[in-house]
Protein backbone atom coordinates (compact mmCIF):
# COMPACT_ATOMS: atom_id res chain seq x y z
CA UNK A 1 0.00 0.00 0.00
CA UNK A 2 1.12 3.53 -0.59
CA UNK A 3 2.10 5.89 2.23
CA UNK A 4 -1.00 7.31 3.90
CA UNK A 5 -0.03 9.58 6.77
CA UNK A 6 -2.03 11.82 9.08
CA UNK A 7 -0.12 13.85 11.67
CA UNK A 8 3.02 11.87 10.81
CA UNK A 9 1.31 8.57 11.65
CA UNK A 10 1.11 5.86 9.03
CA UNK A 11 -2.24 4.21 8.36
CA UNK A 12 -2.62 1.13 10.56
CA UNK A 13 -2.76 -2.38 9.12
CA UNK A 14 -6.27 -2.69 10.54
CA UNK A 15 -7.41 0.45 8.69
CA UNK A 16 -5.85 -0.79 5.44
CA UNK A 17 -7.81 -4.03 5.75
CA UNK A 18 -11.02 -2.20 6.72
CA UNK A 19 -10.91 0.20 3.78
CA UNK A 20 -9.74 -2.41 1.26
CA UNK A 21 -12.65 -4.62 2.26
CA UNK A 22 -15.06 -1.68 1.89
CA UNK A 23 -13.73 -0.87 -1.59
CA UNK A 24 -13.75 -4.52 -2.66
CA UNK A 25 -17.34 -4.95 -1.45
CA UNK A 26 -18.49 -2.01 -3.57
CA UNK A 27 -16.63 -3.37 -6.58
CA UNK A 28 -18.12 -6.85 -6.17
CA UNK A 29 -21.65 -5.51 -5.61
CA UNK A 30 -21.42 -3.50 -8.83
CA UNK A 31 -19.45 -5.98 -10.94
CA UNK A 32 -16.54 -3.55 -11.37
CA UNK A 33 -12.82 -4.14 -11.80
CA UNK A 34 -10.22 -1.45 -11.18
CA UNK A 35 -6.44 -1.39 -10.93
CA UNK A 36 -4.23 -1.24 -7.83
CA UNK A 37 -3.65 2.51 -8.02
CA UNK A 38 -7.40 3.17 -8.20
CA UNK A 39 -8.01 0.92 -5.19
CA UNK A 40 -5.20 2.66 -3.28
CA UNK A 41 -6.68 6.05 -4.15
CA UNK A 42 -10.11 5.06 -2.84
CA UNK A 43 -8.60 3.58 0.32
CA UNK A 44 -6.69 6.80 0.91
CA UNK A 45 -9.77 8.96 0.37
CA UNK A 46 -11.85 6.88 2.79
CA UNK A 47 -9.05 7.08 5.36
CA UNK A 48 -8.68 10.84 4.95
CA UNK A 49 -12.45 11.31 5.16
CA UNK A 50 -12.47 9.57 8.54
CA UNK A 51 -9.39 11.42 9.85
CA UNK A 52 -10.59 14.80 8.48
CA UNK A 53 -7.18 16.50 8.05
CA UNK A 54 -6.96 20.23 7.28
CA UNK A 55 -5.38 19.43 3.90
CA UNK A 56 -4.05 16.48 1.93
CA UNK A 57 -1.35 15.92 -0.65
CA UNK A 58 -2.21 13.47 -3.41
CA UNK A 59 0.39 12.10 -5.77
CA UNK A 60 -0.90 11.32 -9.24
CA UNK A 61 -0.01 8.15 -11.05
CA UNK A 62 0.94 8.83 -14.63
CA UNK A 63 -1.40 11.80 -14.67
CA UNK A 64 -3.65 12.52 -17.57
CA UNK A 65 -7.34 12.21 -18.17
CA UNK A 66 -7.74 8.71 -16.70
CA UNK A 67 -5.72 9.17 -13.50
CA UNK A 68 -7.64 8.01 -10.41
CA UNK A 69 -6.94 11.24 -8.54
CA UNK A 70 -8.99 13.20 -11.07
CA UNK A 71 -12.13 12.42 -9.06
CA UNK A 72 -10.95 14.83 -6.34
CA UNK A 73 -12.23 18.38 -6.58
CA UNK A 74 -9.39 20.68 -5.54
CA UNK A 75 -9.46 24.12 -4.00
CA UNK A 76 -5.77 24.72 -4.53
CA UNK A 77 -3.20 22.69 -6.39
CA UNK A 78 0.43 22.67 -7.33
CA UNK A 79 2.75 20.43 -9.24
CA UNK A 80 6.30 19.24 -9.27
CA UNK A 81 7.94 18.68 -12.63
CA UNK A 82 9.93 15.42 -12.70
CA UNK A 83 12.57 14.48 -15.23
CA UNK A 84 13.94 11.05 -15.97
Amino acid sequence: MKEFLVNKEMISDEDVVKYCEAVMNVLEENGLQINFFEIATFVALLYFKEKNPDFIFLETGLGGRYDATNIVKVNNSGYNKCKF
